[in-house]
């Protein structure tokens, strides 16, 4: 449908939040300054990531409060890589470690984030469903059970994010309902979803958009909870991550206005998915984040890996396994590369490019206004027009003109009709004098 709103400019659209995971900033926070000085800003929140055999200490998250940032935890149920089981946390066999991590959460005195069990729709997380008698059913309970523990332990300093993966082939989860705990029990919903280019045999190049919207759209539909994209980053192989970043930029409010930030998984990992993996990459990134999401010409992002081997040293040491993306045995990393951020509908042809060249107008004016606040019911039909007096304008001259045509076609149609049915008996009594005429 057609909306008569107006398109906003880029610089009258909220500007989603950036926030970062840096491995080198757990252990020393100068890392994340120099990183805000080199790309010219400061990021929103900071992540780390802790299993469920690591106590939480209170260095961490209050070392980048006092940065200025939201501590922002992934919570992993894992231990020493083995899954944990969502039958034994309702039954009770982790409320020790449960109520004790509530009690320091408490104790810290600001709000953080937690994002537990991440990626709960994958098949390679050992706490996914499918997993350890792990179900969509008893995830829905454990995520509940969870969350009542950290209330009744008076711990209500945090926004809960449920974050799945993006959907991909292959996946047992046809939609994110199916093992949503409900917004009772959540504050944000989230994703995970990279472009890994062509730095793996099974992968291609994606858009953000490509990587994003049909999971989008499925938790869209499913709550009016805000979103935030809890893990993201572009491969350098394979097309150019310069553009890819710019697009994600200029995506991000136009077509996703419910995304209210995303964090950046800065390491070099299974690829380089750092922000200053090139030149090209870093300034991009720098330009759009304050504002600026021109492409660049002569964008000279090389489609080869940029990573060296002092680089990939460094953060195998400043980001051990438990405290970063967990990378698992050969088999499991295997499993995960071989179906991870596939497109569930990779195969079939989408609008997009038809969009790009027809609906754009259309569609940017129907959703380029500023996201609502959190919480807040979604905005309505009628409170899109309101925006605008141009808008309600053409809005009113429209139903006049339909109130005009309903009264004014029936008016004619009767009209004829009469003049029809008039004729007719006048060429009828013209016909019966003639008649006579002969006769006599």
């Amino acid at each position: 449908m057609i909306s008569f709103y107006k398109p906003q400019t880029r610089a009258q659209i909220s500007s989603p939040e950036i926030n970062i995971f840096l491995s080198e900033s757990i252990g020393n926070i100068s890392a994340l300054t120099a990183l805000e000085n080199d790309l010219g800003l400061k990021f929103h929140s900071c992540k780390w990531y802790l299993d469920w055999s690591d106590d939480l200490e209170r260095e961490i998250p209050d070392r980048f409060n006092a940065h200025g940032c939201i501590p922002e935890l992934t919570w992993q149920p894992q231990l020493s890589g083995e899954g944990v089981s969502y039958n034994e946390v309702t039954s009770g066999e982790y409320d020790q470690y449960i109520n004790s991590f509530a009690s320091v959460v408490k104790g810290l005195g600001y709000n953080i984030r937690i994002n537990m069990a991440p990626e709960m729709n994958s098949d390679w997380e050992p706490w996914s469903i499918g997993q350890n008698g792990n179900t969509k059913e008893n995830h829905k309970d454990f995520w509940r059970y969870v969350v009542a523990k950290f209330r009744d332990n008076g711990a209500t300093n945090i926004s809960w994010i449920w974050g799945p993966n993006v959907h991909y082939v292959g996946e047992l989860i046809s939609r994110y309902s199916e093992m949503y705990p409900g917004d009772d029990y959540v504050d944000y919903v989230g994703l995970d979803g990279y472009n890994w280019g062509t730095s793996q045999s099974w992968s291609e190049w994606q858009t953000f958009r490509e990587v994003f919207e049909n999971s989008y759209n499925d938790l869209a539909a499913m709550t009016s909870k805000n979103i935030l994209i809890m893990e993201t980053a572009s491969a350098e192989v394979g097309g150019n991550k310069a553009d890819w970043i710019t697009g994600m930029f200029n995506d991000l409010p136009s077509r996703f206005p419910r995304i209210k930030g995303f964090t950046w998984f800065d390491i070099n990992k299974e690829t380089d998915w750092r922000i200053n993996s090139s030149e090209s990459s870093k300034q991009a990134f720098a330009r759009a984040a304050q504002g600026n999401t021109e492409s660049t010409p002569s964008s000279t992002s090389s489609n080869t890996e940029s990573d060296s081997s002092s680089d990939a040293q460094s953060n195998s040491q400043t980001a051990p396994t438990n405290k970063s993306k967990p990378v698992k045995d050969a088999a499991s990393a295997e499993k995960k590369d071989n179906s991870a951020n596939q497109p569930a509908n990779s195969s079939t042809p989408t609008i997009s490019s038809i969009e790009d060249e027809l609906l754009n107008p259309i569609i940017e004016g129907a959703w380029a206004y500023s996201p609502e606040p959190e919480n807040e019911a979604p905005i309505s039909f009628f409170q899109i027009f309101q925006k605008d007096f141009l808008n309600f304008g053409l809005l009113t001259v429209y139903l006049l003109v339909l109130f005009n045509l309903s009264i004014f076609v029936p008016m004619l149609i009767i009209r004829s009709k009469k003049h029809l049915s008039t004729k007719i008996s006048l060429d009828r009594r013209i016909s019966y004098l003639d008649g006579i005429a002969t006769k006599g």
